[in-house]
């Protein structure tokens, strides 16, 4: 059965639909490969060769990993909009979307992470921006219903790049860490960033970490990538119920 939302993501997920329905795509399951953690379109495997690498380092990566759209590189509408809102003169174009999407993300899917984590004590932190952009980290806050819960993060200069780097997240910590953290970021190119940041959590002492990417990114390097975007993309309504963490139905 259909979860019922609360009145207010339902104003604000049509809302959504109806300006930004006509391009965005849910990442959900369907008649193909993909890979478990990132959602990459595969062919016959579990996962794709990056998260492949980041399963087989040994390190504590996130327990799951969720996704609202995908955007497509580099001249769809969602990806211009993905990278567009952090771009003063594009700001106003964009930016509505990103905050409709975490809108939702939020309240309508954080307690899905909770419920799949069997915890009750929770926290969220915000992937930094390696350029000291804090467009995202300000709409993440403005939507937080609990802002004391935030788990702060620090760039400590050292980029993750494409591959796993847990020194580049310092994690001060001020006060007992919750057993739960969802780290909220604005796009999956590679995952190394916000997988980093998921294992100095848990280095840190927390035991469950869910992260929650606004959008997965298809790249047409990667060979599956254009018959994907090609065939099956185009047929993915977007969906605003459409659970980040299992890619169907809320748990």
């Amino acid at each position: 059965m259909t979860r019922a939302f609360p009145t207010g993501v339902v104003e604000a997920g049509n809302a959504l639909t109806a300006v930004a329905g006509s391009y965005l795509r849910t990442v959900t399951v369907g008649n193909w490969d993909a890979c478990v953690t990132c959602a990459l379109p595969v062919n016959g495997y579990m996962r794709c060769p990056q998260c492949q690498r980041h399963h087989d380092s040994g390190l504590p990566v996130a327990d799951r990993a969720g996704f609202l759209v995908y955007a497509d590189k580099p001249g769809s509408q969602a990806y211009r909009t993905m990278f567009g809102y952090k771009e003063e003169r594009l700001r106003a174009s964009f930016e509505p979307i990103v905050r409709g999407l975490l809108t939702v993300g939020l309240r309508a899917h954080f307690a899905c992470a909770m419920k799949l984590s069997g915890s009750a004590s929770r926290g969220w932190a915000v992937v930094p921006s390696t350029k000291g952009r804090d467009v995202f980290a300000r709409l993440v806050h403005a939507l937080a219903r609990d802002v004391d819960s935030e788990v702060s993060v620090r760039f400590t200069g050292a980029a993750p790049g494409r591959e796993l780097h847990p020194a580049a997240w310092e994690i001060p910590v001020e006060r007992p860490l919750p057993e739960h953290v969802v780290v909220i970021d604005d796009s999956w190119v590679t995952g190394a960033s916000s997988q980093s940041l998921a294992i100095a959590l848990h280095d840190a002492g927390v035991a469950h970490v869910s992260i929650l990417s606004v959008a997965r990114v298809l790249s047409p390097e990667w060979t599956p990538n254009p018959p994907f975007i090609r065939t099956v993309l185009p047929g993915l309504a977007y969906d605003w119920r459409t659970c980040p963490w299992t890619r169907g139905e809320c748990p």
